[in-house]
């Protein structure tokens, strides 16, 4: 291959026009040969008058052979991209190419080409740490463990010999000959982290049972070592996390201070179901921080009674002050969690301005909402807004939660002039348009909300929500059912499990006389779905079955939950006498 001289392609008038062929080793011959034909044949030098452009040179073009190879990386040709990468190692003198040949060819299982790949990287950069190692790997790849060791122990002790040569390993296919090789490798170490390092890279090579296998020698080699144990019971927990108790308790006895032992027998605890033990696990933690107090409380969370959650909020409380946002955060869900409102209210009022003010602020208009002061509530979200720092997600919040409130204290008329408000700032935004279009309904403003839902389909027609909403409304209307099957089975393929697209699926076979459709779908949206609207269609299909005391049944315990809900009431007094 020629390569112009530099000056002559940097275009120098001065300079003498020499055309130089760049000698490459006979090794890169080699290469060439074994990586099917890279070299190009060599025509007499050109004349003055051929030379129309100037050649590139050669690290260009190894950079060209590179490219090509990751796009036949992204094709999944592996030999195709081995060859492109020879290619690139023989054009430049860079070590890093040669390196990156050595192992794709290693990958392709091109033996040969590999071993003239390593010879060239070693001319290149003799002196490279993991050299050694790629030699090891090669010698394994053609089955020969003895030099693959004699290679390996060249590596030494230092702490990223381990490192090295995984990485080398990993590029030789055959694993019946890097597991047994690293297994007697270990059967010399008397380092469990060497241990633990090879089971972890037996499992990642996606060998359970050779990572098992070490977990198991390492316990037997290391029986006072914790972290023999927590090997064990990092692998046993990926299949079963109940079943790593027992050698996390074993691992907690030889080291009873450790954080991530607790933490993990913790874990396992829970999946066991136990999560009254998971949380006490945890509060043994010493020094308790922000983080392992917060675990406590996800389990305690999950206990039946709330003396746990409690413990636990009373720790969190108690850790030293300042208390930093997120803490005053927590503390402030946990007391809402044990019903203790004018504590929330004292820890989301600490929150000074900055990420986590907006939600501390709005969690405090909800409580002021709860103890029944509206205009309180209304008054924090105003200020909040007023401020003009909101990021948008808080801002729709703010007129979402307003609107609530507005529905429940002045109706739906004047919710409405609050989602029209809000969407003056954020139009077309799909939340307040989907509130709206909801408050329309409860007006029997039809039209409009139709134009709303219609909207926000025309914005996302994958939006489901929207779709469902406007296909019920058309099957409680009884009109067009054909129209609302069709916007009803396009909701079903974005979200088939949802229990509400169930019910309107339930109700629309109910209109078209399908009571054994209308009656499994109803049925398996009530038991997802804890809602009188629902209670009130099944008990409505049940009853036109002739099934009245499964009717009443149903509707009876969804008044008691609800004794007020509209369409529960309506239904009851339309069927019963």
């Amino acid at each position: 291959m020629r390569i112009v001289d530099a000056s002559a392609r940097m275009g120098n008038q001065n300079a003498p026009r020499d055309y130089r062929v760049r000698r490459a080793p006979v090794l890169i011959g080699i290469i060439c040969g074994f990586l099917s034909a890279c070299a190009m044949p060599v025509r007499d030098p050109p004349t003055r008058s051929e030379v129309a452009a100037p050649a590139m040179l050669a690290d260009d073009l190894a950079l060209i052979e590179r490219l090509q190879a990751e796009y036949a990386l992204q094709g999944g040709d592996r030999l195709a991209a081995a060859e492109r990468l020879g290619k690139a190692a023989v054009l430049s003198d860079d070590p890093k190419y040669s390196l990156s040949a050595l192992r794709a060819a290693l990958l392709a299982n091109k033996l040969a080409a590999a071993q003239a790949l390593l010879a060239r990287w070693r001319s290149l950069e003799a002196d490279a740490p993991a050299l050694p190692a790629y030699a090891a790997a090669l010698a394994l790849a053609h089955g020969d463990s003895a030099n693959a060791h004699v290679a390996a122990d060249q590596l030494g002790a230092e702490p990223d010999a381990r490192r090295r040569l995984a990485e080398a390993l990993r590029w030789v296919n055959s694993l019946d000959r890097v597991l047994p090789f690293v297994e007697t490798r270990l059967e010399r170490s008397d380092n469990v982290e060497s241990w633990i390092y090879w089971a972890a890279f037996a499992r990642d090579r996606r060998a359970p049972e050779t990572a098992m296998r070490l977990a198991d020698l390492a316990t037997q080699r290391f029986p006072n070592d914790a972290r023999a144990f927590t090997l064990r019971a990092a692998l046993v927990r990926d299949r079963n996390p109940a079943a790593a108790t027992a050698d996390l308790q074993r691992a907690l006895v030889l080291d009873p201070s450790s954080a991530n032992i607790r933490l993990s027998l913790a874990h396992a605890l829970d999946a066991g179901g136990d999560p009254a033990a998971a949380a006490e696990m945890v509060a043994g933690i010493v020094p308790a921080t922000d983080a392992s107090i917060g675990a406590e409380i996800g389990y305690a969370s999950r206990v039946g009674n709330e003396a746990p959650l409690r413990r636990a909020y009373l720790r969190l409380g108690s850790l030293p002050a300042p208390h930093p946002p997120g803490r005053l955060m927590l503390l402030g869900n946990v007391a809402e969690l044990l019903n203790e409102g004018s504590e929330a209210k004292q820890w989301y009022g600490a929150i000074a301005k900055g990420d986590l003010h907006a939600n501390a602020q709005l969690r405090l208009a909800t409580l002021h909402f709860a103890g029944g002061d509206a205009e309180g509530a209304k008054r924090i979200l105003i200020e909040l807004r007023a401020a003009g720092v909101l990021a948008r997600d808080a801002l729709v919040r703010t007129f979402l939660l307003e609107g609530e409130i507005t529905e429940k204290i002045s109706g739906a008329a004047a919710a409405i002039a609050v989602f029209d408000a809000g969407l003056q700032t954020l139009s077309d935004d799909d939340e307040l348009t989907y509130s709206r279009a909801l408050m329309f309904a409860e007006l029997a403003r039809f039209d409009d909300m139709e134009r709303d839902l219609r909207r926000l389909i025309e914005l996302d027609p994958g939006n489901a929500d929207a779709l469902n909403a406007l296909g019920y409304t058309l099957v409680d209307r009884k009109i067009r059912l054909d129209e609302a099957a069709v916007l009803l089975e396009r909701a079903e393929r974005i979200d088939p499990e949802s229990p509400a697209l169930l019910d309107s699926l339930g109700w629309l076979a109910y209109r078209r006389g399908q009571l054994d459709v209308a009656l499994e779908k109803l049925r398996a949206a009530h038991l997802a779905l804890d809602d009188p609207e629902v209670a009130a269609h099944l008990g409505e299909v049940l009853w036109m079955r002739g099934e009245r005391d499964a009717a009443r049944a149903v509707w009876n315990e969804a008044s008691e939950r609800a004794p007020q809900h509209k369409t529960l009431r309506a239904t009851i007094e339309r069927l019963v006498p």
